[in-house]
């Protein structure tokens, strides 16, 4: 690992989704950053990097149309298209 970010983000939304899951309740992002304000700091920790998650195809989608929806361009790296390497497609 070289760098490490967390923070909740106030979706500006009455809902935070499914918190039997998360745990992530409306009361937790009261207050935090909104995702335009987040996402400059992450894609600066992000570009040119690889992200590697295990099937990701979610993750991929949702960081891309984020981004898009801020106004920020796509990701890119020198080592695999869109930056990231999913290991469900990793094949003996």
């Amino acid at each position: 690992m070289v760098d490490e970010f967390a923070t909740l983000i106030d979706p500006g939304v009455s809902s935070t989704g499914k918190s039997l899951i998360h745990g992530i309740e409306l009361e937790d992002v009261h207050g935090a950053p909104r995702p335009e304000v987040v996402w400059p700091a992450v894609v600066s920790r992000l570009q040119g990097a690889v992200i590697v998650a295990h099937k990701l195809d979610f993750e991929e989608k949702w960081i891309a149309s984020e981004m898009q929806r801020v106004g920020l361009p796509p990701l890119e790296s020198p080592h695999v298209p869109n930056g990231f390497w999913n290991t469900l497609a990793i094949r003996d």
